[in-house]
């Protein structure tokens, strides 16, 4: 992994199309835009009361919440019915936000309906990133990032994905349908070979469409571009390692390697490494109930 990086010198004419197809997806409504504004604060300056009033005034959204809340991941002892308790009992503000986040993308991009692409497994992946990404801020000795920003950076790695199979129906069923596909950069490499641009690309897009914060957009531009030594370096290396830690234990991929020139930069050692991959193959047995409910299966 260490060696990679994205080269986005691609085919102009696919790429060009590719982007322009980008704008089929709608801007976020007003309302929406104000909650992913106040959602993209610092949480200091969140105010509970007024969050809790905006999710209530959407059903979809406060019957998501109150569903996570509910899932037997979270193991409350009692049945959460509001959601401003779901938010101050089980979730906690940083984490509803997050999901909120995610649920909004999800909500403006749409579902694919291509023969491949599956809801749940889309979930279960960008769950499975998030929880990594966060352990990865917590035990890594170099990393200073809030853990709870590491994991929304982890949770969005695959909102591109999403956007390309949605737009992209038939191109996406041959990325999917090819077999040998062993890592999450390989699936890069196959969406710029059959659409003309990769879902990091895209997500870097639509994040900027979106007006997410920069942290985001700089994980999606340079999240396998090992080069970069920005500001956001460390939330690129998190997404990186995340996203494909995430993707092989999803996919039921045994990778030997072991990103040697990351680890050193954050700090951990080759058994730490394997360890919160081992913890990744839990994160993915255990959440698949809310996999399946964020999928509306």
């Amino acid at each position: 992994m260490t060696a990679y990086t994205v080269d986005y010198d691609l085919c102009l004419e696919a790429k060009s199309a590719a982007i322009e197809k980008l704008d089929d997806i709608p801007n976020i409504s007003a309302r929406n835009q104000d909650l992913l504004q106040i959602l993209t604060l610092d949480i200091n300056d969140v105010d509970i009361d007024m969050v809790s009033t905006m999710i209530q005034e959407d059903p979809r959204l406060s019957a998501k919440i109150l569903g996570i809340a509910n899932s037997a991941y979270f193991s409350s002892s009692k049945s959460i019915f509001t959601v401003e308790d779901a938010i101050i009992s089980v979730l906690g503000l940083k984490l509803t936000s997050s999901l909120l986040i995610s649920l909004l993308l999800e909500e403006n991009i749409g579902s694919p309906s291509s023969k491949y692409f599956s809801m749940r497994r889309f979930w279960t992946n960008s769950l499975t990133s998030a929880y990594i990404a966060k352990k990865l801020a917590i035990v890594s000795p170099n990393v200073s990032i809030n853990p709870d920003d590491a994991y929304l950076c982890g949770l969005l790695n695959n909102v591109g994905l999403l956007a390309l199979a949605t737009l992209f129906e038939k191109q996406y069923d041959a990325v999917l349908a090819t077999e040998n596909i062993n890592s999450a950069y390989e699936l890069l490499v196959l969406e710029r070979e059959i659409i003309g641009i990769d879902h990091n690309y895209a997500g870097e897009i639509l994040a900027m469409k979106w007006n997410l914060p920069d942290q985001i957009i700089e994980s999606f531009r340079h999240c396998f571009n090992s080069k970069y030594n920005g500001e956001y370096k460390m939330h690129c290396i998190l997404a990186r390692l995340s996203s494909d830690i995430s993707y092989c234990s999803v996919n039921d991929i045994e990778s030997n390697h072991v990103p040697t020139e990351e680890l050193n930069v954050i700090g951990i050692d080759e058994e730490e490494y394997l360890a919160i991959k081992s913890y990744a193959n839990e994160v993915f047995q255990n959440i698949d109930d809310l996999s399946r409910f964020l999928a509306n299966e």
